[in-house]
């Protein structure tokens, strides 16, 4: 399994339930972004990039750590107010206080040090703004594991 096949995209197979629960995510996300800054951390593929701005984003930040990533970001809406570009998301090359809403979706799992996105999220956030973030459900998604173990997923830190 490549770095891509662990990154949603409506035009590779996911089964059903994986399709339905992102584009829940992205529909949900994209009721609170009309006229604001977003800022897209682990963008993937930009399938959120693309639901915020349709919705009406003044602008959408749409960063990654994969360069691949921002590339089919940058494709999927071309022409948008999107602004992808290969980001750290514990190190965000954005000013402090200039972010509307930082949306991060199944993020977290993926990083030795979450809290660094939580406290980058914050520093970027202006004064009432607002994070909407979602993780895996260890229960349905490695069974039977304590949090200590390692999630059956390779590209997991944690869940």
């Amino acid at each position: 399994m490549a770095v891509e096949d662990e990154r949603f995209d409506p035009h590779r197979f996911a089964p059903p339930w994986i399709k339905h629960e992102h584009t829940a995510r992205f529909l949900f996300a994209a009721r609170h972004v009309k006229g604001l800054t977003i800022l897209d951390c682990a963008c993937g593929a930009g399938v959120g990039s693309l639901a915020f701005a349709e919705a009406g984003a003044a602008r959408v930040l749409a960063f990654d750590i994969s360069g691949d990533a921002a590339v089919a970001t940058r494709r999927r809406c071309q022409g948008l107010r999107v602004y992808p570009a290969v980001a750290d998301a514990a190190n965000l090359p954005i000013p402090s206080s200039s972010i509307d809403v930082v949306v991060s979706f199944e993020t977290f799992e993926h990083l030795h040090h979450p809290e660094r996105l939580l406290d980058e999220s914050a520093r970027v956030l202006k004064p009432g703004g607002t994070l909407i973030c979602s993780t895996p459900d260890r229960a349905v998604y490695s069974p039977g594991h304590t949090l200590e173990s390692r999630p059956w997923n390779r590209f997991h830190a944690r869940e």
